[in-house]
């Protein structure tokens, strides 16, 4: 879709792409989920992700995972289909406050604490925000 405005530039005209519509920041529709997740479960991306973990792996330790792997890459490429920023707040907030409780349910991610558990809500980020850095190192 190209926008009609165009700037001058000597003779020529340069068309601009329109901007892709932003969807508000709230609810996202299950047949958007299920799209996400088709995506990345259809792509060699999780395989990729598995096996990168089971090369780092250092040893025993560390805490249980709360979500499973895809969660995270679907929440990702939720935020890109919606316009929304690539952030970890984001992320967190599709996982936790944008999807239905059906699609969280099929994606794995565990119940969302209450609106005031500022407590819980700050380890839905940490939990978040390490899965990321794990991912993106």
């Amino acid at each position: 879709m190209v926008v009609d405005a165009a700037l001058p530039i000597g003779e020529e005209r340069l068309d601009l792409p329109a901007p892709r519509p932003t969807i508000r920041a709230g609810k996202l529709g299950d047949d958007l989920v299920w799209l996400a997740i088709s995506f990345i479960d259809h792509s060699n991306l999780l395989p990729w992700i598995e096996l990168c973990k089971e090369e780092d792996r250092s040893g025993p330790g560390g805490r249980p995972e709360t979500f499973p792997v895809r969660a995270l890459p679907c929440a990702m490429l939720l935020c890109a289909l919606t316009n929304q920023p690539m952030l970890a707040t984001r992320f967190q907030d599709v996982l936790f406050r944008q999807i239905s409780p059906t699609m969280r349910h099929a994606l794995g991610v565990p119940k969302p604490p209450a609106a005031d558990d500022r407590r819980g809500w700050d380890n839905c980020y940490r939990n978040v925000r390490t899965r990321l850095h794990a991912l993106l190192t």
